[in-house]
C-alpha cells in the first residue's frame, strides 16, 4: 500500500525462544503477528530444541521477504547474538 510513496520499508523479526515465548509474542504484545500454525510448531519441539527452531523460523520468514523489504531488523529477548546472526547469515 506504500509502495507509491517510495518509503523503504524494515520488517523487524524476534527469533522466538520457546512454545511459551511464541505464545506471549501472539497474545500479549501489541503490533505484533505470531501466526498460530508458527506457535504450534513451536509446541512441536522439545525444549532443548525450541530456541533452534525459532531461529529456523525466522530465518525462513528471513528468506521470504528478501524481496519484499529493504532491510531487516534482527531482535533477541535475551540478548543471543548467536541467535541473530544465525538470521543475518540466511539472507546474505
Amino acid at each position: 500500500r506504500i509502495e507509491s510513496a517510495g518509503l523503504p520499508v524494515v520488517a523487524g523479526l524476534l527469533p522466538l525462544e520457546s512454545a511459551r515465548h511464541a505464545e506471549f509474542i501472539a497474545n500479549e504484545v501489541p503490533g505484533t503477528s505470531v501466526p498460530e500454525a508458527l506457535v504450534d510448531r513451536m509446541r512441536r519441539v522439545r525444549p532443548d530444541e525450541a530456541a533452534a527452531e525459532g531461529v529456523a523460523i525466522a530465518r525462513d520468514l528471513a528468506r521470504g521477504l528478501r524481496t519484499s523489504v529493504q532491510g531487516l531488523q534482527i531482535s533477541t529477548t535475551s540478548g543471543h547474538m548467536e541467535a541473530a546472526l544465525g538470521v543475518i547469515e540466511s539472507v546474505r
